[in-house]
């Protein structure tokens, strides 16, 4: 049978498996840094470890693209949990959904509204928005502006109002 350290790795990888699942959303690596060591479930070595060891396994998969880098459970990870689910204690599986639901919404924000702009030529900049959902787009946006600092404004009106400025894209888009 499995030694107490192969009961404990075991364990912590499931623990990962579980914030990264239940999130439901790609995590970066800062992210489940805090996560786990913020409620000091598994130490930074191990933890980056047992990343490794289930990237190497395919538990979970590392994508890497403009807006980050960013690892997501895949459905072997998913299995893994649902058949494995009783090595994490109550107590721990408490702790998890704690985590994720004071986290998850944040999280979300972070991930789902992207504004990012670069300099095209001098005095052109090229601004890129977009609100993903499920890692899907739900609207991408390019504008070119004139200056730097119209694009910085535009990002930020963005990332903090994304969700209305959409709804009135769509609207003036759809009516006569």
């Amino acid at each position: 049978m499995f030694t107490n350290d192969s009961q404990k790795q075991a364990k912590d990888k499931l623990i990962i498996l579980s914030l990264i699942n239940h999130f439901n959303l790609p995590l970066t690596n800062e992210q489940i840094i805090e996560l786990v060591m913020g409620n000091d479930l598994i130490d930074y070595f191990a933890l980056q470890h047992y990343l490794s060891e289930l990237l190497e396994t395919s538990m979970i998969q590392y994508t890497e693209s403009v807006d980050g880098n960013f690892y997501s459970i895949t459905e072997m990870g998913k299995v893994s949990i649902e058949f494995f689910a009783d090595r994490i204690n109550a107590e721990t599986q408490s702790k998890i959904k704690s985590i994720i639901e004071s986290r998850k919404r944040s999280y979300v924000m972070e991930t789902a509204v992207v504004a990012n702009y670069t300099k095209k030529r001098e005095d052109e900049y090229e601004v890129c928005l977009s609100i993903q959902e499920n890692q899907s787009s739900i609207i991408d946006l390019s504008v070119n502006v004139i200056s730097e600092k119209h694009a910085e404004d535009i990002c930020k009106k963005w990332k903090s109002q994304a969700q209305f400025l959409y709804g009135d894209i769509l609207t003036l888009l759809t009516t006569d």
